[in-house]
């Protein structure tokens, strides 16, 4: 069921829509000025390599999305933006929520009195998916595009969690063959690595066979430990 929102709690559920991504972020707004809190939130879902899409419309002097904001989408790698000139809605979406607001992500707009509707995929989930219908609508046969693109990757070569040395990405194998030798003179399928990595992003960690991944790739990869 769609719940009503005021102006601070549409604020406060575009920071969460943003918190939560796992998959991607879309946001839709004709009027674009990130004030810190966005950047910062945005940023931190780069670094977490989770794709996000702006969609913007407006190029009204007073309004526009200048060329510093464009200037810091380009240097995130995992956001990307569409200008789209007829746009006039306003909605924020993750995997699993959806806002339709009158707010503009500029900061007089959040000083406004506005009003929105949070729709969740779990409790509405037509609702949610006859508005995926018409963002897909709105953004087909753009090539760059990349909250797509990125997703449908597919990770091949992961490393050993105890050398780092570059092997087949697999949860059920995270050891070289060399390495996988020592480990099974114990067997020890919980024994942490003291200087141990990541078997899919190779980055310090305490892995073990039975946990060979970061809580971070872990959540981006479940697909991967389903016989895990």
């Amino acid at each position: 069921m769609a719940k009503f929102l005021d102006t601070m709690e549409i604020i406060s559920s575009i920071q969460r829509i943003l918190k939560n991504a796992k998959e991607f972020v879309i946001l839709i707004s004709p009027y674009v000025d990130f004030d810190p809190r966005y950047k910062l939130l945005i940023k931190e879902k780069n670094d977490e390599h989770i794709p996000i899409t702006l969609i913007w419309g407006k190029k009204k002097k007073q309004f526009k999305f200048n060329q510093d904001e464009k200037d810091w989408i380009k240097s995130m790698e995992f956001v990307d933006n569409i200008f789209c000139k007829e746009l006039h809605a306003k909605c924020y979406l993750n995997e699993n929520e959806a806002i339709i607001a009158s707010m503009n992500l500029y900061k007089p707009s959040q000083e406004n009195i506005e009003m929105g509707i949070l729709i969740s995929k779990q409790d509405d989930n037509e609702a949610y998916d006859n508005l995926w219908k018409e963002v897909k609508r709105l953004i087909k046969n753009k090539p760059n595009l990349i909250f797509i693109q990125k997703k449908t990757e597919v990770k091949e070569e992961g490393v050993c969690i105890r050398c780092k040395t570059p092997i087949k990405l697999d949860p059920n194998h995270p050891y070289c063959k060399k390495d996988y030798e020592k480990w099974n003179e114990f067997g020890d399928k919980n024994y942490k690595e003291k200087n141990g990595v990541c078997h899919i992003c190779g980055k310090s960690n305490n892995s073990s066979l039975k946990k060979p991944s970061c809580l971070n790739c872990y959540n981006k990869n479940k697909s991967l430990f389903k016989n895990g």
